[in-house]
């Protein structure tokens, strides 16, 4: 697991880098991912949450095959989009209330999600 100790600092940049920018997307689509949920629990998922979610996903299966041999991607997502997601909490001073249990599982479903559309795009 991931302690702040050993975690890369995010230094604001004027041109993201690929990690931030894969951590970005990481985040928005953990984010979409629960809202999808909450709104599957309350009687359907909405349109603008699953446009989000899809784009999210083709953004990352771009990003993905963009750093192919040159970045563990898997790697870089789970610790970019955890850091992200930790920044947007602190924004909101919401940072005491993230699970980040509850982050990885979401994180590890994203990633699953991703990995179902690489296997379908690529075979």
């Amino acid at each position: 697991m991931l302690s702040p100790a050993t975690a890369p600092a995010l230094a604001p940049e004027t041109e993201p880098s690929i990690e931030r920018r894969i951590g970005e997307c990481m985040a928005t689509a953990v984010g979409a991912l629960a809202k999808g949920v909450v709104e599957q629990l309350n009687g359907g998922l909405e349109p603008k949450t699953k446009s989000i979610s899809g784009k999210c996903i083709a953004e990352l299966f771009t990003l993905r095959q963009s750093t192919l041999g040159e970045l563990d991607f898997e790697k870089v997502a789970r610790i970019y989009g955890r850091l992200i997601l930790q920044e947007r909490g602190d924004d909101m001073q919401m940072a005491d209330a993230l699970d980040m249990q509850i982050v990885d599982d979401l994180v590890d479903e994203v990633l699953k999600i991703l990995d179902v559309v690489v296997r379908t795009q690529l075979h």
